[in-house]
This record gives C-alpha cells, structure tokens and sequence, in this order.
C-alpha cells in the first residue's frame, strides 16, 4: 500500500477524447467544474482481478475495498454543497436531466484506512427533490454515501457508465469508475470514485501481437 497524500483539488484540463460519462464532477467550490485527463478501458482490460471485481461490482464499494486493505474505512469529508445545475459536469447534467431540476448536492470526501491512507477519492451529485433521505446520506459526513443509504431503507439500483483510468495529485495514474443511483423515476445520484493505485493496480492486461489468435 502507498503511503497517504494530502487531498488536493484536481488540477482543471481541457477536454478529453473519452466517454462523457467519465467527465470529472469538481466538488470543493460552486463555480465550474474541472476535469482532470481521463482514458477510458473496458474492466477485462485492468490486469488485476482485484481491480477488475471492485471496478465491475454493482454492490457497496466501501465493502470491497475494506476487504482489499484488511481495515475498516472512515470518511474524511472536505466538501458539501448546494449548487444549481450549472455547477455539474457535462455527464452529471445529463444523467441527472438537471435542466430539469433547481438544485442539487454536490460532495467530495476521501475514504480512509485507520493510520490515514487515503484509499478513495469519491465525488457525488445528488438531486434535492426526492426522497429526503437521499439529501441527509449525502450531508452525513461521518459516513460513506452507499452506507448511509442503506441504513436509510433506499434501495436503490447502481448502474455502472463507465470505468478507466485518471490522474490525481500524489497518484499518478489512477483506476477510476462512475456510475449512477438509481431510483424507481430515474438516476438520483452521479457518482465518481478514484482509486489509490497501492490498493487497486491501474496497469492493464498486455496487448497481444496484431494477428496473435487469443
């Protein structure tokens, strides 16, 4: 495992040829979101299967990721905000259908092991005009948002956009992953969640030779 870095903004970026689903959401400010470089890869792709299984799971990922580590996690929360749609990224406004919509949560927080490493780097947005609980999961800062919603009794549908890879200051090349909680009227929540490279491996599988049969 790496040891922790310090949480710093993500550094904004022009765009990238790459999936809109795997745009960045920036969640310490209200002002306009940043992206940082990001490369889509299919989860086969990622050599390691401990990568591949979180990045693949439909399930909590606070669960997996403890198992990985062999700790419980905590929640170091930097960041809750009341923003308009305005504020969201490109692939949040549209999942969201935020036109449609006067405001929204939007969150950044770390989750932790004991001694301080930084295991995650997650962003969520979340719309205010549903089910209150889903507002009061993404203000509970003790909590990760997928726990907190459980406890909550929301069951809620996650459907995965995307996965690949990122950058992040102190992690050079991050897996990373986006997906969506969904309600029975359509996705309540966007979610981005980047991954310390020491716990899930980035790397990719080799490329075979062109014309190498599989």
């Amino acid at each position: 495992m790496t040891d922790s870095v310090r949480a710093t903004p993500a550094p904004s970026c022009k765009e990238a040829p790459v999936p809109p689903a795997l745009q960045d959401t920036e969640g310490r400010k209200p002002a306009a979101s940043h992206c940082p470089p990001l490369q889509y890869a299919p989860v086969a792709a990622f050599a390691s299967p401990l990568t591949r299984m979180v990045l693949a799971s439909e399930g909590l990922t606070t669960t997996l990721l403890q198992a990985a580590v062999n700790s419980d996690l905590r929640v170091r929360a930097s960041a809750v905000h009341t923003v308009h749609a305005g504020v969201l990224d490109a692939a949040a406004h549209r999942e969201l259908a935020a036109s449609r919509h006067p405001s929204f949560l939007l969150r950044h927080s770390l989750l932790v092991t004991a001694d301080g490493t930084e295991v995650s780097d997650n962003y969520v947005a979340a719309r205010t005009d549903l089910d209150p609980r889903i507002g009061d999961a993404v203000l509970d800062t003790t909590s990760p948002v997928g726990g907190a919603l459980a406890r909550a009794g929301l069951a809620l549908r996650r459907r995965i956009l995307a996965v690949g890879h990122t950058t992040r200051p102190g992690w050079d090349r991050c897996a990373c992953k986006v997906y969506t909680l969904d309600s029975g009227t359509g996705p309540a929540l966007f979610v981005r969640e980047v991954f310390n490279p020491g716990v899930l491996p980035p790397a990719l599988r080799p490329r075979k030779p062109q014309g190498e049969r599989s």
